[in-house]
């Protein structure tokens, strides 16, 4: 077993991006292994989480880019405009975000 950290993950999440943006634009199916594995390795890097110890992956919930959008009260386009924001991080063609940076982002818009 594998143990990434840090800038790790980056690496492997930009390398496995790479692969599924040129499967995509060769119209080439994606294994499911390699979407599984993006997933796995984009929940890290936005939780800034490791594997601990048993091989369990630390993550949170992610939301897309309508579910962000019905928590803070705005459109979907708003939300893909503030997305740096959000910690947003995009898998395959869509967006994704942490649950609890939308709802702090949604909370401090309603107390200002």
């Amino acid at each position: 077993m594998v143990t990434l950290q840090g800038e790790a993950i980056e690496a492997a999440l930009y390398a496995v991006s790479a692969l599924m943006t040129y499967r995509q634009k060769e119209n080439r199916p994606i294994p499911g292994e390699v979407v599984s594995l993006h997933r796995r390795l984009l929940n890290a890097s936005v939780a800034g989480s490791e594997c601990d110890g048993g091989g369990e992956q630390l993550t949170h919930d992610l939301v897309d880019t309508a579910v962000a959008a019905d928590i803070i009260g705005c459109s979907r386009r708003w939300v893909w405009s503030i997305r740096n924001d959000l910690d947003g991080r995009k898998l395959g063609r869509q967006w994704f975000f942490p649950h609890g940076v939308v709802v702090e982002y949604a909370d401090a818009k309603q107390s200002a």
